[in-house]
C-alpha cells in the first residue's frame, strides 16, 4: 500500500469498502497523470533538446538572458512533471529507488544554477553550509534527492519575502563505520506558517492558505519519497519568523566509489573539438514519428558529425534496416504507427549474431516499461526531454560495446 493511502486510512479512519473505493480512484488518478504526462513530455523534448542545440553556439547578451528565461521555464516545467509522475508512481506501487555512487556538492552545484533566476525574480540570496567529511561519496538515488531538496527549496522561495535569504544546512554525522546520517535543512526567513497549516503542508493537491498559492503536490512527493529511502522530513517554523524543512536520510557512504561524470551535467559542450563521429565510427538509424522529435535528433547528431538514416515508423525501421546491414545504431521511439518500438525491436534482433546497439526513446518512465525495453534486447534507454549531452553519452557508452 503507497504512503498517500496509509495517510488516508490514519486521518480519516476509512473503512475496508470505502479503502476499496478509494484504492480503485486513486489507481484511475494515476494513470490519468501517467498519460497526462507521457503527452506533455515530448513537446517538451522539442523545446529542452533545441535549447542544447542552441547553447552550443555563441550567443549576444540580449539573446543569453531570453536563452536562460526560456531555458528556466522549461525546466520549471519539467521539474512538475517529475513531481506528478513520482506521484503517479508512487500511488501505484511502481516507483524504483536507485542506489548509485554520488556526491553532494553536485547536487548543491546544480541547485545552485537551476534556482539562479527565480531567486533573482525575488532579490533573494541562497547561503549553503555544509558540514561533512570532506570528497564523501553516498550509495543513493541522486535524481530522487535532488527532486527532494528542489521541491522544498521551491516551496521555500514561494513562503520568502523580497530582499530575504534562504539558508541550506548540511550536517553528516557517522551511525558506523559505513553509514552516515544526512540532515539537510532549508530555512526560509517568510511569514511562518501556523500549526494548523503545518498538518496541510503534506496533503496531496492540498493549495496553501498562503500568499502564493502552488499545486500542493511537492512536498507531499518528498516526503513519500523520503520515506522510501527510509528517511524522514518534519518541519518547524513560527508565524513571521519563518520555516525550517528538514530532510533526514541514511546513506551507505562508500570509499572512492567510481563515480561517472555524466556528461549531461555540463551544458557549455565545446563542439568545436574534433568531432564525436570522427573519433566513434557509427552508422546510425533514427525511428521516430514525431516531425519536431525526427528533426531535434537529427540535428543533434549532425551536429555530433553523423549523418543518420530515417525511420518514421516501426515498419519502416525494419525495412531500413534489413535493406541496410552495416546499421550498428538504433535510436527507436517506442509509441510509433504501424509498428511499436518494441515489436520492431524484436523482428530486428531475431536470429542475429552480430545485433545492432539499441537505444529506447520514451516519454513514459514507468519501471515496467524499461523492463520490457531491456527483456527483449534492448540496450539502454533515453527519457524524453532529453539534451544533446545524453546522446553523447549514449554513443560514448555503448560504442565501447561494438
Amino acid at each position: 500500500m503507497n504512503i498517500f493511502l496509509e495517510k488516508k486510512i490514519t486521518d480519516e479512519g476509512l473503512s475496508e469498502s470505502i479503502l476499496k473505493r478509494v484504492e480503485i480512484l486513486e489507481k484511475s488518478k494515476s494513470l490519468f497523470l501517467n498519460l497526462l504526462s507521457h503527452q506533455l513530455r515530448t513537446p517538451l523534448n522539442g523545446i529542452i533538446g533545441n535549447l542544447s542545440l542552441i547553447k552550443t553556439n555563441e550567443l549576444s547578451k540580449e539573446h543569453e538572458e531570453i536563452f536562460n528565461q526560456i531555458k528556466f521555464s522549461s525546466e520549471q516545467l519539467q521539474s512538475f512533471l517529475e513531481s506528478i509522475m513520482d506521484y503517479s508512481l508512487i500511488i501505484s506501487n511502481q516507483i524504483t529507488i536507485q542506489k548509485m555512487p554520488f556526491q553532494f556538492e553536485r547536487i548543491f552545484d546544480n541547485l545552485k544554477k537551476y534556482f539562479e533566476i527565480k531567486l533573482n525574480e525575488k532579490k533573494l540570496d541562497l547561503f549553503f553550509e555544509i558540514n561533512q567529511v570532506p570528497n564523501s561519496h553516498f550509495l543513493g538515488d541522486q535524481k530522487r534527492i535532488s527532486q527532494i531538496l528542489k521541491n522544498i527549496i521551491d516551496n521555500a522561495i514561494k513562503f520568502s519575502e523580497l530582499n530575504s535569504k534562504i539558508e541550506i544546512n548540511f550536517k553528516q554525522a557517522k551511525k558506523d563505520l559505513n553509514f552516515s546520517e544526512i540532515v539537510i535543512s532549508v530555512k526560509d526567513f517568510g511569514f511562518g506558517i501556523s500549526e494548523a497549516e503545518k498538518t496541510k503542508l503534506f496533503q496531496s493537491f492540498n493549495i496553501s492558505e498562503a500568499k502564493e498559492k502552488g499545486i500542493g503536490i511537492g512536498l507531499s512527493v518528498a516526503l513519500a519519497l523520503a520515506k522510501l529511502m527510509d528517511g524522514d522530513i518534519f518541519i518547524e517554523s513560527e508565524k513571521k519568523l519563518g520555516t525550517t524543512v528538514h530532510v533526514k536520510l541514511n546513506l551507505e557512504e562508500v570509499k572512492l566509489a567510481p563515480l561517472h561524470e555524466i556528461i549531461n551535467s555540463n551544458e557549455n559542450l565545446n563542439l568545436n573539438d574534433q568531432l564525436l563521429a570522427e573519433k566513434i565510427n557509427l552508422n546510425i538509424l533514427v525511428a521516430e514519428d514525431n516531425t519536431i522529435n525526427q528533426t531535434l535528433i537529427l540535428n543533434m547528431l549532425k551536429k555530433l558529425g553523423y549523418k543518420a538514416q530515417l525511420a518514421k515508423n516501426g515498419r519502416e525501421c525494419v525495412e531500413i534496416f534489413h535493406e541496410n546491414p552495416n546499421i550498428n545504431f538504433i535510436f527507436m521511439d517506442l509509441a510509433m504507427p504501424e509498428l511499436d518500438g518494441l515489436e520492431a525491436t524484436k523482428l530486428i534482433l531475431a536470429g542475429r549474431e552480430n545485433p545492432p546497439i539499441i537505444i529506447a526513446m520514451t516519454a513514459n518512465i514507468m519501471d515496467m516499461e524499461k523492463d520490457n525495453c531491456l527483456k527483449i534486447g534492448m540496450n539502454d534507454f533515453i527519457q524524453k526531454p532529453f539534451k544533446i549531452a545524453t546522446i553523447i553519452e549514449m554513443v560514448e557508452k555503448w560504442s565501447k560495446h561494438k
